[in-house]
């Protein structure tokens, strides 16, 4: 599960840097910029989710397990 959060990791640091980004990008008045940013957020945002619910329902099977073997 250590790299299901390390990519978890990347990707919500993608998003933040994204953000960071398109901030810039609206400040400079880069419109192309920041439209590109403003249309990858949601897939990386999407993803993110994605991955947090694989991980919580690993951890969720992981338990059973663990409790089954009880």
């Amino acid at each position: 599960m250590s790299s299901s959060n390390g990519l978890i990791d990347q990707v919500a640091q993608r998003i933040q840097h994204l953000e960071q980004l398109k901030i810039a990008a609206l400040k400079e008045k880069n419109f192309s910029v920041a439209s590109l940013c403003t249309a990858e957020l949601p897939r990386l945002k999407l993803r993110l989710s994605d991955l947090e619910n694989q991980a919580s329902e690993k951890a969720r099977l992981a338990g059973l397990k663990n409790g089954a073997d009880a």
